[in-house]
């Protein structure tokens, strides 16, 4: 069905070795990203949510956010040859396992789509892994769309799918005939599906009005097994102690297992430079866009960390190094505010935070840090113990402060709320390093 692609991908693959590729359309690609990137950090708005098709899932910590953009021309022309890909490119620069894993073929072309009514939903391909999956699509329409986004998406398989969490954009641009988005689903624990017949069910919103897709697709390749490091190190990072329990490498992720000793006087919410770093040098970082951990939350120790993915590599010898994580004092981890009042009634010792406005269906922070890119808040708590869902959350620049802006999916509930925060700009340093191979 594919073969001309597949023959075109083979082509540019052995350009792309021999280093001779046109870079006329690569410079346009690259363009493209970096104006997306711009776009992305003037006033970023994207979806997450909770899936539970199983049982109710540990918080979700989501960075999504574009930073800055260094863009090999040969891989961004690659990348951009393949069908529904060109708006990636940025994005999966900045990732150094999504790379890898465009250059070893990993991702799947699919092509699946559906028509309704003037609009068009294709499945352009998918990455899946132990970790979880990446569907990438794009909506197409005969007229001009003014704005789209997505009111519903889910993807469900023959078998109940695995705890995950998920995140989704919507379309960045006006008075444009398609647009290509990604849904990014990251398992709690990782998984192996034995079928890989999947079907993507999605309610497309678009100038105002709802398009329902029921897509089914299937995975033509299994996932390749994932590789696991049992560590059990106990390390110290400025008086607070954690368990590096095991380390597993996946190709779209690694993940970083670690066990906080619950007498630590601060809550480490977050690493700040955790890296994978190999005999020569090279580095694995964080996530840059997408989820960045599991787990973080009110009552655990034992959270899961995510770091670009050196899978596809082999070198020597193996690293993971730390030397800064995001703390918090444990009796101030979190923010307390009275919706009806308008009030800030609590938050940690730090940078200043306002309450610019808030009603029972969110509320507008402005902390007193510029580019503090990290989305704080996965769920709130109401007087009563009520869970409140955090249905969308923006995030943004205002001159040297930055908005939070977290939006509610229910009003009924009972104030004041509290939010427990697994992002702050508070920090502690130290010299972390454990062998990992």
């Amino acid at each position: 069905m594919y073969e001309r692609e597949e023959k075109k991908l083979r082509e540019l693959k052995h350009k792309m070795e021999q280093g001779t590729l046109p870079l006329e359309q690569a410079d346009q690609m690259i363009l493209a990203g970096i104006a997306k990137a711009k776009a992305d950090r003037s006033k970023q708005k994207r979806r997450r949510k909770r899936i539970t098709w199983t049982a109710a899932l540990a918080a979700i910590l989501i960075l999504t956010f574009v930073t800055s953009i260094r863009v090999s021309t040969a891989f961004a022309n690659t990348v951009a040859s393949i069908p529904g890909m060109e708006p990636f490119v940025a994005m999966i620069q900045q990732d150094k396992g999504l790379q890898a894993i465009f250059k070893e073929d990993y991702y799947q072309e699919i092509g699946a789509s559906q028509t309704v009514g003037d609009v068009t939903m294709t499945i352009d391909g998918v990455i899946l892994d132990e970790t979880g999956m990446n569907v990438y699509y794009t909506i197409e329409s005969r007229k001009k769309m003014k704005t789209a986004s997505v009111h519903t998406i889910e993807i469900t398989n023959s078998r109940p799918m695995p705890e995950a969490g998920i995140s989704y954009g919507g379309m960045d641009a006006n008075d444009v005939y398609s647009y290509q988005e990604n849904m990014e689903i990251t398992f709690s624990k990782r998984n192996v599906f034995n079928d890989l017949n999947f079907t993507v069910d999605a309610e497309m919103k678009i100038d105002g009005r709802i398009e329902p897709f029921s897509i089914p697709f299937k995975v033509p390749e299994q996932t390749k097994p994932s590789k696991p490091y049992v560590l059990n190190k106990v390390m110290e990072l400025d008086g607070q102690h954690f368990t590096i329990d095991e380390i597993v490498i996946s190709p779209m992720r690694a993940s970083v297992q670690i066990t906080f000793d619950p007498d630590n006087t601060k809550k480490i919410v977050s690493f700040e430079d955790m890296r994978l770093v190999d005999e020569k040098g090279e580095v694995w970082g964080r996530i840059a866009n997408g989820v960045t951990a599991f787990g973080n939350e009110k009552g655990k120790t034992t959270h899961t960390f995510f770091l670009q993915s050196n899978y596809f590599s082999t070198p020597e010898k193996l690293y993971l190094q730390i030397n800064k994580a995001q703390a918090i004092k444990q009796e101030q981890a979190f923010i307390e505010v009275n919706t009806d009042t308008r009030e800030l009634l609590a938050f940690p010792d730090g940078p200043e935070l306002q309450l610019v406005d808030a009603n029972r269906n969110g509320i507008d922070l402005l902390l007193s840090v510029q580019d503090f890119n990290h989305d704080p808040f996965t769920t709130a708590i109401d007087a009563q113990g009520k869970e409140i869902s955090i249905s969308s959350f923006s995030l943004y620049g205002e001159g040297d402060a930055t908005h939070w802006s977290p939006a509610f999916e229910t009003t009924s509930y009972t104030n004041p709320i509290r939010l427990e925060l697994h992002a702050y700009p508070t920090y502690i340093e130290g010299d972390v390093k454990v062998e990992v191979k």
